[in-house]
C-alpha cells in the first residue's frame, strides 16, 4: 500500500490521536505572526516606545535601521528590564501564546483546513 495513503486512514481512522506540526513557513504563508514575530517584535516594539519613537508596521526595519543589527530576544529583554526580578515578570511563554491564539478566525481555520485537506 501507498505509505501516503496508508498515514491517511491511519489518521482518519483515529481523530484526535495525532497531531500536525507545521514549521513557520505555514504560518508566515498564512500571514499568521510565528512565536517570534509576537514575543521579538512586540518587544521591539517596547523598546522603540521607551525612545519616544514608533517602530510603525515593521518593527523589524526599525530596530535594524536605528541600531544597525538584527533584533535578539534576549539582547531586547536586556533593554527593557533592569534585573532579573523584572525579567521574571515579562510575560510568560503561555501568555505569548494566548496572543497567538488570539488570531483571526479565518486565519486559523486557513492552518486547520490543512489537517483536513491530509485527510481527505
Amino acid at each position: 500500500m501507498d505509505p501516503i495513503l496508508s498515514l491517511a486512514v491511519t489518521v482518519e481512522s483515529n481523530p484526535g490521536a495525532y497531531a500536525l506540526l507545521l514549521g513557520s513557513g505555514t504560518s508566515r504563508s498564512a500571514q499568521i505572526p510565528t512565536g517570534w514575530d509576537i514575543i521579538t517584535l512586540s518587544l521591539v516594539q517596547r523598546v522603540a516606545a521607551a525612545a519616544g519613537e514608533d517602530a510603525g508596521s515593521d518593527p523589524e526595519a526599525w530596530y535594524v535601521d536605528r541600531y544597525a543589527k538584527a533584533p535578539r530576544y534576549s539582547e531586547l529583554l536586556g533593554e527593557v528590564t533592569r534585573s532579573r526580578a523584572e525579567r521574571a515578570r515579562q510575560p510568560r511563554s503561555r501568555e505569548w501564546l494566548e496572543r497567538l491564539l488570539g488570531l483571526s478566525h479565518q486565519r486559523h481555520e486557513a492552518v486547520k483546513g490543512v489537517g483536513n485537506e491530509v485527510v481527505a
